[in-house]
């Protein structure tokens, strides 16, 4: 069920050195959860149907892990989703899965993870890029190309790390993969 519809260095006194060369105030709580982010989660631009989409997450099989990504998300504003995820096979563990929807709340999570982020970092900067964008007043306007630019290089960090998605052929222009099939972009 779901429960909400919606590398660093210290420097001294809490405060870290943030992937930026920014000295941002420590907290180890959004850290960790920047940890979980670059270890056990992602950051995409996905299309469903005629619209692209911002999100991100994380999967857990830790009963403890789950509660205690969600007293993080619900203590910092973040709304999400969570599903349980049963196994077909007995022997399997069953895992949940946050998901962290929307251009807004996306936004508002990234910004919360981005001093700590190292691995999914520059996933998570284009991301923002492209909200930024949708929601600097082209929310309802055609992708523009910059914004299609994006979203591919989104997919092609995820395979560059070894995500199991299908390199987009050439000469597609701005095709993207869309649960394992290529998708022609919205018609401007």
């Amino acid at each position: 069920g779901s429960t909400h519809v919606e590398g660093s260095r210290r420097s001294g006194a809490g405060d870290v050195e943030g992937n930026a060369g920014v000295t941002v105030r420590g907290n180890t709580e959004l850290a960790w959860l920047a940890g979980f982010l670059d270890a056990d989660g992602w950051v995409s631009i996905s299309r469903h149907t005629q619209r692209y989409s911002a999100c991100a997450g994380f999967v857990t099989t830790s009963v403890k892990t789950k509660n205690r990504i969600a007293e993080l998300l619900d203590k910092y504003g973040s709304k999400y989703l969570v599903h349980l995820r049963s196994p077909n096979n007995p022997r399997h563990t069953p895992r949940y899965d946050f998901e962290i929807r929307g251009l807004e709340r996306v936004r508002v999570f990234l910004k919360l993870v981005l001093p700590y982020l190292v691995t999914k970092l520059e996933e998570a900067e284009l991301a923002l890029k492209f909200i930024d964008s949708r929601l600097g007043g082209r929310k309802w306007q055609p992708y523009s190309e910059a914004e299609l630019t994006i979203a591919r290089r989104v997919s092609e960090l995820k395979r560059e790390r070894g995500h199991k998605t299908r390199p987009l052929a050439s000469g597609l222009g701005s095709w993207v993969e869309e649960a394992g099939e290529l998708v022609a972009p919205q018609i401007q």
